[in-house]
């Protein structure tokens, strides 16, 4: 009986022993808004060696201590004992890992901050990071405040219901109208709000779960505060819902930020829970749904189709499914600036294949100014984001070839800016365009992340601090596009501390659009950024910023001109239209579909030559055969591609005739 009792006992100690809780600690507990390192989670009382964890932090809007079923995590992140997230030998500074250098059932971690998700980043509260452990399914808590910085200017208010009753516990977001940089704040029980920011212009927001947010834009003056109320709109049922998941393996991915926003400025966020599903509760409209979160953090990146246009006006949408693609290689250096080679701190680095088809990825310079970013091996290409430099400039894109498993280190100088470009803007009726978005972007930019975004004043005038070089401005795409104007594309070279003035930028008025479809085997493709240029009078007019909706129709502005219209899905190859007046153009993109028969038109014999007009499919090869007896003693006499004019000299033998067949 004693031994009996014995080994009874013995299993229940150990069995209560192997479902014990983790501990979680975090040090330092308080931090500033403006802090640049990392802190500490200490995780104990693993299940086992070499076990692994999930990290997920919520914002305790509420300060209770405790998980509310409407928080979502906004952040996510896995961690496993004895194990350093690293490519080619090198660290991935973006992730998290043991760093105790033993498998010994303790992980010792520390956790960027700020992440490459600034705005995120930078809400002051309190927070709840929650760790669980993977081998047996328990957790623990641990609580982390995240205090402003204090500014002499600002923004302060208050928000309300709908029924206009005091909202506390609500989320408040100052995020930059041209940047990747913001703050925010917690209402308090009356549902007042203070945040402190830099001078700049921003647009402001109040996230709520079950209601949609009226964003106001505005400008931060330097030494003022400036008093902002606001008011949501609730939730008509309207749901759209989706899945960010692995592009290989299909997981679920948790943390990733999922934001909504119509075109009349209506906004609505939420994070994917932690199978990779979302939800946002919108209203019966037509929504853009876009991918926020990099995924950095978990060793991902975007691809190329990170927005849709999703219509909900005729009830919820499911299935509006993301992917993120896992870096296989990785970019790495430090930043610093002329002339005295100084940390460069926080500066965001933009990742991207060549061709910008792929991916995009980002990291953040740490307070060392070092940095790395997961990429996907091959012909890519980086510079650092100029909206998160503070007088300075890049040097332009830098192009490298990588292969799996590879670590490949890039160093940068960052230059001091000397020069500027003031003009302004208005459109071909000789309206200024006052309060709109006028873009500087040094040529050779591929990625889009060196450009300079200034907001025009009141009576079109702009001004931007650059650095010597070439430089094309143009209106912001979304900007031109909301506004029914289409922009040109201006070129201005700068030398070493030269101010120019004087530019113009005249865009044109929308008459009409071109319309179409894109489709790959018979199937609509969602979510295809669509793009047109002409050419007018010796400028370049860029029209764009609108992506297929889910039936792969998309319409895209335009003035009478000879258009050339594209899209980035790999395989399109543009297509050019003619537009008069007030009359629209169909312009339909057939992927992956056998190439219809070509048609020849227009026969003409003259002066001993015969020509005639040959209709085929763009990007497709043709070739011109003669015989002359038709039946037989067919002989290929010239190769095309797309439609072309044919001309050939007859000669004596006037019984010749021809055909034109499809290129084996």
């Amino acid at each position: 009986m004693k031994i009996s009792t014995y080994a009874f006992l013995t299993g229940l100690l150990l069995s209560t022993a192997a479902h014990a809780a983790p501990t979680i600690t975090i040090t330092p507990t308080v931090i500033t808004n403006n802090y640049v390192g990392s802190f500490q989670l200490t995780i104990s009382n693993l299940s086992s060696p070499g076990a692994q964890v999930r990290v997920d932090r919520f914002l305790d809007a509420n300060s209770n201590g405790v998980i509310s079923a409407y928080y979502w995590p906004g952040q996510s992140f896995f961690v496993t004992d004895g194990q350093e997230p690293t490519v080619g030998g090198v660290r991935n500074s973006n992730m998290p890992g043991d760093d105790d250098g033993q498998t010994n059932g303790v992980i010792v971690t520390h956790v960027p901050y700020p992440t490459p998700d600034l705005t995120l980043s930078h809400i002051s509260g309190q927070y709840i990071y929650q760790v669980k452990d993977l081998g047996n399914n328990e957790s623990a808590t641990a609580l982390m405040q995240v205090q402003q910085q204090v500014q002499p200017q600002g923004v302060q208010g208050k928000v309300f219901t709908s029924v206009g009753n005091p909202l506390g516990a609500a989320t408040v977001v100052l995020s930059q109208q041209n940047g990747n940089n913001g703050f925010g704040a917690v209402t308090d029980t009356n549902g007042n709000f203070l945040i402190y920011a830099p001078p700049g212009q921003y647009n402001l927001l109040m996230v709520f779960t079950g209601e949609i947010a009226n964003g106001a834009q505005f400008t931060v003056n330097s030494n003022a505060f400036t008093t902002i109320n606001l008011t949501n709109t609730p939730s008509d049922g309207t749901i759209i819902s989706g899945t960010v998941t692995d592009s290989v393996s299909g997981m679920g991915l948790p943390g990733i930020l999922i934001s909504g926003q119509t075109q009349n400025g209506q906004f609505v966020y939420k994070a994917t829970r932690m199978d990779g599903t979302y939800t946002l509760e919108v209203n019966s409209n037509n929504w853009n749904v876009q991918l926020n979160t990099p995924g950095a953090i978990l060793g991902y990146d975007r691809t190329p189709n990170n927005s849709l246009s999703i219509n909900a006006s005729s009830g919820s949408v499911s299935n509006v499914d993301f992917q993120l693609i896992k870096g296989n290689a990785l970019i790495w250096g430090t930043v610093f600036t002329a002339p005295d080679y100084a940390p460069a701190v926080s500066v965001l680095m933009d990742a991207s294949d060549a061709s910008n088809s792929v991916f995009s990825g980002v990291g953040i310079t740490d307070q060392y100014g070092n940095y790395s970013v997961a990429i996907v091996a091959g012909h890519d290409s980086i510079a650092p984001d100029n909206s998160s430099l503070s007088g300075f400039q890049g040097t332009g894109n830098a192009f490298f070839t990588t292969t799996n498993d590879q670590a490949f280190e890039i160093n940068w100088l960052l230059q001091p800016i000397t020069s500027s470009i003031s003009g302004i803007a208005k459109d071909n009726l000789g309206n200024v365009l006052s309060n709109i978005t006028v873009i500087a972007d040094p040529t050779g930019d591929t990625s889009g992340s060196e450009n300079i975004s200034v907001q025009t004043a009141t009576d079109g005038a702009f001004s931007f601090a650059v650095g010597p070089g070439t430089w094309n401005i143009f209106l912001e795409c979304h900007a031109a596009l909301n506004n029914d104007l289409i922009s040109p594309q201006l070129t201005e070279n700068l030398t070493n501390n030269q101010n120019l003035g004087g530019v113009i930028l005249i865009a044109q008025r929308e008459t009409t659009t071109i319309f179409g479809k894109v489709t790959d085997s018979g199937t609509p493709l969602v979510g295809v950024n669509m793009f047109a240029n002409a050419g007018s009078s010796g400028i370049n007019y860029v029209s764009g910023c609108v992506n297929t909706d889910s039936n792969g129709n998309y319409s895209i502005p335009v003035f009478p001109a000879l258009w050339s219209v594209g899209g980035n899905y790999p395989g399109m190859t543009n297509e050019t239209g003619v537009v008069t007046g007030a009359t629209s153009v169909e312009l339909n993109f057939v992927l992956g579909s056998p190439p219809s028969a070509p048609t020849l038109s227009s026969p003409i014999l003259s002066g001993g030559r015969v020509q005639f007009q040959v209709n085929g499919n763009s990007g497709q090869e043709y070739l011109v055969e003669a015989s002359t007896n038709l039946a037989s003693g067919w002989q290929a006499i010239s190769t095309n591609y797309g439609s072309f004019s044919f001309t050939n000299a007859v000669g004596g033998n006037r019984a010749q005739f021809y055909r034109v067949v499809t290129a084996p």
